[in-house]
C-alpha cells in the first residue's frame, strides 16, 4: 500500500439508531492519513469548532455531488421510474446545487474568495496540501506548509462565521 496509514478514532451519529431514540455517536477508526480535516483535528492544529465549521461544509457540498440514491417504488417492481419521483430527485438535485452556491458565496463574503477556493478544493474535490501547492506553482515544502497554513485559517474564519451567525448545521 503506498503512503501512510495513521489510525485515529473518531465519531459519527450512530447509523442505525433505535426508533425514538436520540442520536447518539459511534466510534470508528479514521485513516488521518488520507483526511486533512481529520488529520489537522487529530495533531490538535485546528479548534473543535473548525474541525465541526469544515465538516459541515464538506457535508454540503458531497450532498450536491451525490445523485438522488435509492429508487423509487415504481423502478423497485419494476415498473420503471415515475414522473413524480423524477421530479422529486430533479427538485432534490436543484436544491443541494442551490445550497452549495449560497454557501459559496456567503464563505466568499466571509473568509474571502482566496481561502474559500482553498477549503473548496481540499475538503470538496479531495486535493492535498502538496496537490493545491503544485497546482498554484509552489510545488515545494514551503509551498505545501502555506496552504495547510492558509487551510486552518480558512477553518478558523469559518468557523468564527458560523458562531457569529448561530449556526451548527445540525450538529
Amino acid at each position: 500500500m503506498r503512503g501512510k496509514v495513521e489510525i485515529v478514532v473518531g465519531a459519527v451519529p450512530d447509523p442505525n439508531p433505535v426508533m425514538g431514540e436520540k442520536l447518539r455517536r459511534q466510534k470508528v477508526a479514521v485513516n488521518a492519513a488520507c483526511d486533512p480535516l481529520e488529520r489537522e483535528h487529530a495533531y490538535h492544529r485546528i479548534s473543535p469548532a473548525a474541525y465541526r465549521a469544515g465538516r459541515i461544509y464538506q457535508r454540503i457540498i458531497e450532498a450536491a455531488r451525490i445523485g438522488g440514491g435509492g429508487s423509487s417504488f415504481g423502478e423497485a417492481t419494476g415498473g420503471g421510474p415515475t414522473a413524480g419521483a423524477q421530479d422529486a430527485k430533479a427538485a432534490e438535485a436543484i436544491d443541494r446545487a442551490a445550497a452549495v452556491v449560497s454557501l459559496t458565496e456567503q464563505t466568499r463574503r466571509a473568509i474571502g474568495q482566496w481561502a474559500e477556493i482553498t477549503l473548496r478544493m481540499i475538503l470538496g474535490d479531495g486535493l492535498s496540501f502538496a496537490q493545491v501547492a503544485a497546482a498554484r506553482r509552489e510545488p515545494t515544502k514551503r509551498g505545501t506548509a502555506k496552504v495547510a497554513s492558509e487551510f486552518r485559517e480558512a477553518l478558523c474564519g469559518l468557523a468564527n462565521e458560523f458562531d457569529r451567525i448561530g449556526w451548527r448545521g445540525g450538529d
